[in-house]
């Protein structure tokens, strides 16, 4: 009898572990950072996020919102935004140029570092970014996230995956949107393609946090992993 007892306290107990599973389980699974408390709430947000909108919707978080950004430029497949904030964690407040261009009908951005405002362009209504001086803006940037080597940014703390004989690093490549946010006194950097579509780099879609300097350099920190993407948006252009 009591052996039945103890058999059925360990079923009863590897049910409660089964929903519990279910129900903390979401479209996303974090694959790096586990152990670091912005990683774990990063998750928590993009799975109530995707499980309310089917898509991540950083305009409805705090995390997000916390950095003022300034339309600067809205010229069909052309933007601009300006803000002022540490992007770098290095005490002093810089001024970051977020450009948005058409790839393929989709924006692809690219971020531009003004280390503490120096030789920054200047805010609206005297920013000009047109094709003829854009060249000569971003010339004076002192770092530059974006415009990856072969349109990849490579995921270089997860193993490699195989296809054939052939080894290729995870990566989130085509499109990348990039969406600085604040959590804990520190800034950090949402890497996304939510558009990549099947099949894909072993059958997932990764996204990425990071953390730069003033260069421009990163460092890894969080991946998450999703079967999921977005069909379309409100930034696909017809």
């Amino acid at each position: 009898m009591k052996t039945m007892k103890r058999s059925s306290g360990f079923v009863l107990g590897l049910l409660w572990l089964l929903i519990a599973d279910v129900a903390t389980a979401g479209d996303y699974t974090l694959v790096m950072g586990k152990a670091a408390a912005m990683c774990q709430h990063m998750l928590k947000i993009f799975n109530e996020d995707m499980k309310t909108f089917g898509e991540l919707k950083y305009d409805q978080h705090e995390e997000f919102t916390a950095i003022d950004w300034t339309l600067a430029l809205d010229d069909f497949c052309w933007r601009a935004h300006l803000a002022q904030f540490d992007i770098d964690n290095d005490g002093h407040d810089d001024t970051v140029l977020k450009h948005e261009a058409c790839l393929r009908g989709v924006f692809t951005d690219t971020i531009y570092i003004y280390a503490e405002g120096k030789h920054a362009p200047l805010p609206p209504p005297h920013f000009n970014f047109n094709i003829g001086v854009a060249k000569d803006v971003t010339k004076q940037a002192s770092g530059l996230i974006g415009q990856f080597p072969h349109g990849q940014y490579e995921l270089r703390k997860l193993p490699k995956f195989r296809e054939g004989m052939a080894e290729f690093c995870h990566h989130i490549g085509g499109i990348a949107r990039m969406n600085p946010f604040r959590f804990g006194g520190h800034y950090y950097l949402v890497l996304d393609n939510p558009f990549k579509q099947p099949p894909y780099d072993g059958g997932k879609r990764f996204t990425a946090i990071v953390r730069t300097d003033k260069q421009g350099h990163l460092t890894d920190l969080c991946y998450f992993a999703t079967k999921k993407f977005t069909r379309r948006d409100a930034d696909v252009i017809d």
